[in-house]
């Protein structure tokens, strides 16, 4: 007997381990001899607080899957006691249960937030970590607070049945793990010997040493409490509604919606642009054909002019962009050409990105083309999928300057890039216009709202700026053309996965032609997809080609960007005969988007239908023109904004507009149609 126990006192988790692992068959008689026993926890002195759940974001949120409650067994201190003794103490162990109850109930709270964190991190695109309010630790412990009082008073967590079941239930599993173990160490002849006090009091001592010495037994113990509160946890995230949220609700129960500041110069500043995983981008030709332009860096010299020049050709589309400084600089042309070239060299897909990013955030912020947005270096490296540095042992964390750096030069090409085009079609009223255009994609403006050229005094502080002249022409009324981009298109690495990038960039764009009509299932020749990839076959070994490309492919289908691709016309027999390469470039395939892509689109396809039916019936009576009237006078007020450009936006004289708003003239149906997508496009009751 004290041979045994001598071995018992010796034994490693590894032997642990392996006497569960052999030890599957628990006598249940066991279970009926052992007297009603509590497992008492007591925690250090130390709670969870919001300094803990904020380390917790910041080291855990990218690896983000499963809802843990525990982590770990330190913190506490755990004693096994006999029925009769807790009853001799009630009120000092209920007191103890009850505090333990409360620290769990808090632990859940820290986790629903992490939930929700996490979540407003793939719907917003933004790290949490660089969130003003998300990275405040007062702010977090009001989160935990909120959720803690709420889930006492308002879920199941208030019965006590339910803690009782638990506690019943955790029980069990520690009287049959203590009991494999005491079979594995003592032997059942040994066990069958003892009576019913030797054996409860080898239980006790075997549970106890366990609990407090034994990692491995301490490993299913927190096991058990995961797996038990991680079923709590979808209950009350389901109970609250929390699987199908909008972006801003997400704001709404993380208490960070921002207030919107309109001043006169028309400043604006947001930080969310993705919704559902996807950027809104422009998709007119002059600016898919502008991004092909950087992706491939199609620049070269033409003649008589000293500057590097792209040109463009898509459709009706002609024209060039160039690499061409600010009219700010002062250096002589010959000094700045050579510059030029120099940032030609440098161009990379990273430069798309950005573009992209500006882009969206852009789009996303001004409610007016004229509008100048305010934007962060480190939001465009959040919106990349990168994350900042801790900061530790006093130091301060963020974004590396060699990082921040990298979008700064990217900046300032992206500045350079001037847009010469001979023909493009632009919409005015309705109607399609062929024009020529000349100007920079964006500018960069200082706080007195003048242009300035980026240079490194831009890391410090903010950046502002605004469409350029060119591209303001797709941004309002019936000729305003955009696209969905899912953000992981940012998030692929620029050289590396440059394939993957212009491959979805490219198929994003030609989703939003095909929306109208829904015609996802138009096959892509394979020679067009190489070309805009910038892959060309090669000759040796074309399966290489061919691999690259379909691994592309994969990619995407694997990320949830598309949800399905495969050779429409293509013979996989062929590949086995000389020249196959040049049939395969000839094959053509379908690739269809994800579900979340055409839901997105779909309305598209369903306003268009209800308003075809609208015009079937006749005008609204004038009372409700009336209404109609009151609304925008009310929301054009309210946004600051002139009669003067809304009339323009809704492509309407300014004395058409302020009679309809005095409700003494009745628009017509097409009039009334514009005015209404205008009211939901700047609704500010959502």
């Amino acid at each position: 007997m004290n041979d045994r126990k001598k071995n018992m006192d010796s034994r490693t988790d590894r032997d642990f381990s392996v006497q569960l692992k052999n030890s599957n068959k628990f006598n249940p008689n066991w279970s009926s001899q052992i007297s009603k026993f509590h497992v008492i926890c007591i925690y250090e002195s130390k709670k969870l607080n919001a300094d803990d759940t904020r380390s917790q974001i910041e080291r855990e949120i990218p690896k983000f899957t499963a809802l843990q409650v525990y982590s770990e067994f330190g913190g506490t201190t755990t004693y096994i006691v006999w029925d009769s003794t807790y009853q001799e103490n009630k009120e000092l162990f209920i007191e103890l249960r009850y505090t333990a109850r409360d620290e769990l109930v808090l632990r859940i709270a820290r986790n629903i937030v992490l939930y929700l964190i996490k979540r407003y991190e793939e719907y917003s695109g933004m790290s949490a970590t660089t969130h003003p309010k998300l990275k405040d630790r007062e702010h977090i412990h009001f989160l935990i607070q909120k959720f803690y009082t709420s889930l006492k008073k308002s879920t199941f967590l208030k019965d006590n049945m339910v803690w009782e079941d638990f506690c019943n239930f955790f029980n069990e599993h520690l009287i049959e793990w203590t009991f494999q173990d005491m079979e594995y160490s003592i032997g059942n002849d040994i066990l069958r010997k003892m009576d019913k006090l030797e054996l409860n009091e080898r239980f006790l001592d075997f549970l106890s040493k366990n609990v407090k010495e034994n990692r491995k037994f301490q490993q299913r113990f927190l096991e058990i409490v995961n797996h038990y509160t991680k079923e709590w946890i979808n209950k009350i995230v389901k109970i609250m509604d929390l699987e199908q949220l909008s972006l801003q609700k997400f704001e709404f129960l993380l208490h960070i919606q921002s207030d919107q500041v309109y001043s006169e110069r028309s400043f604006r500043k947001n930080y969310h642009v993705v919704n559902k995983g996807n950027l809104e981008v422009m998709s007119n030709s002059l600016y898919q054909s502008t991004r092909e332009a950087l992706s491939q860096n199609t620049f070269d010299s033409v003649h008589s002019s000293p500057w590097p020049t792209a040109l463009l050709r898509k459709g009706q589309l002609t024209g060039s962009v160039k690499m061409m400084p600010s009219i700010t600089s002062n250096e002589n042309e010959r000094h700045l050409a050579n510059m030029s070239w120099k940032q030609v060299v440098q161009l990379s897909e990273l430069d798309v990105d950005v573009l992209d990013a500006l882009c969206a955030y852009y789009l996303t912020n001004a409610r007016h083309y004229k509008d100048v947005v305010e934007i962060r270096i480190d939001y465009l490296l959040s919106l990349r999928g990168l994350r900042p540095k801790l900061g530790g042992n006093g130091g301060r964390g963020g974004y590396e300057k060699s990082q921040r750096y990298e979008i700064l030069k990217s900046l300032s090409r992206i500045q350079s890039l001037w847009l010469d085009i001979d023909q493009v079609v632009i919409y005015a009223n309705g109607k399609p216009e062929h024009v020529s255009l000349k100007g920079r994609i964006f500018a960069f403006k200082d706080k007195n709202n003048k242009e300035y050229e980026i240079d490194e005094k831009s890391l410090e502080g903010n950046l502002y700026y605004t469409v350029g002249d060119v591209f303001e022409k797709f941004l309002f009324g019936s000729g305003r053309q955009v696209a969905l981009l899912p953000m992981k298109t940012l998030q692929y690495n620029p050289y590396k996965e440059k394939i993957e990038k212009r491959l979805i960039r490219y198929l994003s764009w030609r989703w939003r032609t095909q929306a109208r009509k829904a015609e996802y299932f138009k096959p892509y020749k394979m020679s067009t997809l190489l070309e805009v990839v910038g892959l060309e076959i090669n000759k040796r070994v074309p399966s290489r080609s061919r691999d690259r490309m379909e691994q592309a492919l994969d990619r995407l289908l694997a990320d949830g960007l598309i949800s399905s691709w495969q050779y429409e016309k293509w013979e996989e027999d062929i590949a086995s005969y000389k020249g196959w390469a040049h049939i395969w470039k000839n094959s053509t395939l379908q690739i269809m988007p994800s579900e979340r892509i055409i839901e997105q689109y779909r309305s598209i396809e369903w306003k268009r239908k209800k308003k075809s039916k609208a015009e079937l019936v006749s005008v609204n009576p004038e009372v409700e023109i009336r209404v109609l009237g009151e609304q925008i006078r009310k929301t054009r007020t309210l946004l600051r904004l002139s009669l003067q450009r809304v009339a323009e936006e809704l492509e309407i004289s300014t004395s058409y507009l302020s009679n309809i708003e005095r409700g003494a003239k009745t628009p017509s149906s097409h009039v009334q149609r514009r005015l209404i997508t205008w009211l939901q496009k700047n609704s500010i009751y959502d």
